[in-house]
């Protein structure tokens, strides 16, 4: 299935605003390298779910949410150490 570029600027644009330093490099690698990509659109996933799950306003602590919180909290770090590597 062809990847929707609307799509893809939306993940693009999520995780540049979280690393605005590495514009160029996360377009570059997020274009050409599988592994960048995949965790790109893992961290935007993650943060949807977290922050379409806080707009509900549980009455109480959701487990799940806060374990997505913890993913993306690893995955920003993954990130950031996977742009300062390459």
């Amino acid at each position: 299935m062809p990847e929707d570029s609307d799509s893809m600027q939306i993940e693009l644009a999520h995780i540049i605003k979280k690393f605005p330093e590495y514009e160029l490099k996360i377009t570059h690698l997020y274009a050409c390298d599988e592994d960048f990509k995949t965790l790109c659109d893992d961290y935007w996933y993650c943060s949807c779910f977290v922050a379409q799950s806080k707009l509900k306003k549980p009455s109480r602590p959701d487990l799940q949410v806060e374990e997505y919180a913890c993913v993306c909290v690893a995955l920003e770090e993954e990130a950031s150490a996977y742009l300062r590597r390459h």
